[in-house]
């Protein structure tokens, strides 16, 4: 058994048991992979730190299930290609369907991005302030989430980015 496969052995095993096991055994595991790719827990960390910086944290407990981007804008492409992740979705006509896309994602955001998000002109997020079981429950799909990605995460850049995201998952744990 690889040592991804041993990640999510001891994922399942801590959701699985309603959050009861220790999570020092997916953090090591975690520590183990990326140095099996040279990297060392001091980018991680400092990578987590600058994401934290920008992003925010998960405190505030923000779920964003909708967002409406204007279809001129750079990013769009960006959001059709994450299909996995954002499912685009066509509406009636409104005030709204003529100009933007429609977008469900459906997940844990970090706290300043509805903030950010609507910075640029013309977004619009949807979210609500998850109950603290619903938070439980969003941080067990997020862990599920980020470990995908770290499984397909190539470059040295994506393999601390998602093994950052990960470690900031468990810190509410």
């Amino acid at each position: 058994m690889n040592t991804i496969e041993k990640i999510k052995t001891e994922v399942n095993i801590f959701i699985n048991n309603d959050l009861r096991q220790n999570i020092k055994p997916i953090i090591k595991l975690i520590k183990i992979y990326t140095l099996q790719r040279g990297i060392h827990e001091k980018d991680i960390l400092a990578y987590q730190e600058k994401k934290n910086n920008i992003r925010g944290k998960f405190e505030k407990k923000i779920f964003a299930y909708l967002f409406l981007i204007k279809k001129e804008d750079p990013s769009m492409d960006s959001y059709r290609e994450r299909r996995d992740e954002y499912r685009e979705i066509l509406m009636s006509k409104n005030h709204y369907s003529q100009d933007h896309a429609v977008f469900e994602c459906n997940k844990l955001v970090r706290d300043k991005v509805p903030e950010r998000f609507e910075t640029v002109k013309e977004r619009i997020l949807f979210y609500r302030i998850l109950t603290l079981e619903e938070f439980k429950d969003a941080l067990k799909n997020k862990l599920i989430e980020e470990l995908e990605e770290l499984e397909k995460a190539q470059t040295t850049n994506e393999i601390i980015e998602e093994a950052a995201d990960i470690l900031t998952v468990l810190e509410y744990f």
